[in-house]
């Protein structure tokens, strides 16, 4: 029968961090600290109260320019100076009190976390208290004091927290029972169920709620025995933008549950997965990229995001497969409980915490990740689950740039600019592609192909700024247009249309045709032209290739602009150009420059890559990223579009008097 050393960890680690790779600034090693030369701010530049806290601050970098264009995205900031990114590590593996207790998994998580934070995610300081340094005067001081203060130091222009927050703990935790409240066991414990070395769950609990306000971000992490009891009162939430701010608690296990260690050596197994599959960019390998092209070949820089709830899916899938694979080789496997995430405190389920990770070599996304493969071997029978030693570390990881080089023809770096951006400025023929949730202003495609609307339920989600709504295809007039267009008016949402160009008719007929279905609304948004080449295995496909073909392609571009050209006059507004990648290469050159480009480009990671490359000198307006969004009231199946610019272009695009994509960077 396996030996099992069973502890009872609770961990919390409230993880703060700039998660793009950003080159640290200079630091140096917390040291002692003579009396005769303190004067409340430590020898690494740490502002701390008293130099007895000095030497906690094992990292504690000086404010580094420029700011990581994610960070500076997600947060809404353009300086470095607006934002931190901290990290608290509480660590205990040994109790000197309390023989047969000491958790070498433990001192395993203290060294890796440290390593994780500062070198992989670019931390600017990370405090830690270990053992007999994790006191709850020490704990105190950190959660109620400085970190409450400190954050407010990082504000940005709206005058809020830009501060972003990862505590992390590991250590043993203690069960809620009818004598004694739920609590994480302190390295000076002498008794678990006793009231020294204690600090109740609730007490925590109750630092995370203030601390939370302060700042954009925070995420607890919580590797100990019946660690879910640090939840009480907390809404619900999802949280999935991290453009907005939010703090959330991830556990390794319930309430009730034990976690484990299953190869000490590598640490626990909440924070080796962790780790591991942050840093392989393997736990959210759906997560968008960033990505510039110049039409001809493209960039996709070595940032691969992970976001906190897919991390948590991600947790909760690997432990389910280790506990198949380890209860059938051994029915007394003592199960892993899956993890438990949500917030604490109300008001602050919303923003989703973001890990980066420096991945040279796209990787090949499988159902065994590499990080969990070494739990997928059965354990042997007399394996002892926590054990010691700790010479089994990672070797350091590389740091990501603070720049991406943009691919150009003189091959010149080009720094990736902050914010909503489609292109780089000056230099029209970069096209930019940032994770869609950057782009403020999100629009739908609605089309026959949406079927019947429940207007009832979709009013009652979140309204996008804008709907286009599909006028006429080669089939002639769209039948569910009407209910679009008014449905659009009535909730108060932009409205636009869009056409499918007829290679079987003239411009001015199908100019025609439109106004007869769209009508004339000056407060409309601009016009699309849909561009498709045809192809037999297309409804209507073997007519429009006919007289496609009859035309042939320079007669084709023609037509389209001179469709375009009478689309301008008569509705006042610049259109824009709709397709994909192929169809805009092929029946557009350089004379639709005066007209905005609305690219059709979603897929998967490994896909999306070659569909972003859009040649030419036109940047992209509008950009429809996917054909797969879940919509109340319409499907699971809707079209989603961005706008590339801020509040300001988007007015101007309302305006549609110019091509505002092409203007924003000439």
């Amino acid at each position: 029968m396996m030996r099992s050393r069973r502890s009872h960890w609770f961990g919390t680690v409230g993880l703060t961090a700039a998660l793009i790779a950003a080159t640290p600034g200079r630091a140096q090693s917390a040291g002692s600290v003579s009396p005769s030369i303190y004067s409340g701010t430590c020898p690494n530049g740490a502002p701390a109260k008293e130099a007895r806290f000095c030497r906690f601050f094992v990292h504690y970098g000086s404010v580094a320019e420029p700011l990581p264009v994610v960070i500076g995205d997600f947060l809404g900031i353009t300086h470095a100076s607006q934002t931190r990114s901290i990290g608290l590590i509480i660590a205990i593996d040994k109790y000197p009190q309390m023989p047969g207790h000491d958790l070498s998994a433990a001192a395993v998580d203290a060294e890796r976390l440290q390593e994780f934070l500062v070198s992989n995610q670019g931390f600017d300081e990370v405090v830690v208290l270990r053992n007999g340094d994790a006191t709850q005067e020490n704990i105190d001081y950190f959660l109620r004091d400085y970190l409450l203060n400190h954050a407010d130091d990082y504000k940005g222009p709206d005058g809020n927290g830009r501060a972003r927050l990862l505590i992390a703990y590991t250590g043993h935790g203690r069960a809620e029972t009818s004598d004694a409240q739920a609590a994480f066991v302190l390295g000076s414990a002498t008794d678990p169920k006793g009231s020294t070395g204690i600090y109740p769950m609730t007490s925590f609990t109750n630092a995370l709620q203030h601390l939370a306000p302060h700042y954009f971000h925070v995420l607890t992490l919580i590797n100990a025995c019946f660690g879910a009891n640090i939840f009480t009162n907390g809404n619900p939430g999802a949280a999935m933008t991290p453009t907005a701010p939010g703090s959330f608690v991830m556990t390794a296990g319930s309430a009730q549950d034990e976690v484990q260690a299953l190869l000490p050596k590598r640490g626990s197994l909440f924070f080796d997965l962790i780790i591991n599959a942050v840093s392989r960019g393997e736990a959210d390998p759906t997560a968008a990229q960033y990505i510039v092209t110049d039409g001809t070949s493209t960039s996709q820089p070595d940032v691969k995001l992970t976001l906190s709830q897919p991390l948590e899916s991600y947790l909760t899938a690997a432990f389910f497969r280790i506990n198949a694979i380890q209860r059938k080789a051994n029915p007394h496997f003592l199960p892993i409980s899956p993890p438990y995430f949500g917030p604490v405190q109300t008001g602050m389920a919303q923003g989703s915490f973001f890990f980066t990770s420096h991945v040279v070599k796209q990787t090949r996304f499988t159902s065994l990740p590499s990080s969990v493969s070494p739990y997928l071997t059965p354990l042997a029978a007399d394996s002892i689950v926590e054990t010691a030693g700790i010479s089994d570390l990672p070797s350091p990881t590389h740091r990501m740039s603070r720049t991406y080089a943009a691919i150009s023809a003189s091959n010149d770096a080009i720094s990736l600019p902050i914010g909503p951006v489609s292109s780089i400025k000056g230099r029209p023929e970069i096209k930019v592609f940032k994770p869609p949730v950057i782009y403020p202003f999100k629009g739908y495609d609605l089309s026959a192909a949406d079927g019947l609307i429940d207007w009832a339920a979709f009013a009652k989600s979140a309204l996008p700024q804008f709907i286009y709504a599909r006028a006429i295809g080669w089939a002639g007039p769209d039948k569910t247009f009407s209910d679009r267009w008014e449905h659009a008016k009535a909730l108060g949402i932009d409205r636009g249309a869009y056409l499918k160009f007829d290679f079987c008719r003239a411009p001015a007929d199908q100019l025609r045709r439109l106004k007869l279905v769209r009508g004339i609304d000056p407060d409309a948004l601009p016009v699309a032209i849909e561009l498709v080449t045809p192809t037999l295995d297309q409804p209507q496909g073997a007519a429009q290739l006919a007289c496609y073909k009859r035309m042939g392609a320079v007669a084709a571009r023609n037509a389209i602009l001179n469709l375009a050209r009478a689309v301008a006059i008569a509705t006042g507004k610049t259109p824009l150009l709709k397709g994909n990648r192929y169809n805009l290469s092929v029946l557009t050159d350089e004379s639709s420059e005066p007209y905005m480009v609305w690219l059709d480009a979603y897929g998967s990671p490994a896909t999306l890559t070659e569909r972003l490359k859009l040649g030419g000198r036109n940047p992209w307006t509008l950009w429809q990223y996917s054909r797969g969004l879940p919509v109340p009231g319409i499907g699971a199946h809707t079209t989603g579009e961005v706008f590339f610019g801020t509040a300001g272009q988007y007015a101007q695009f309302r305006r549609a008097d110019v091509n505002v994509g092409l203007a924003a960077v000439e």
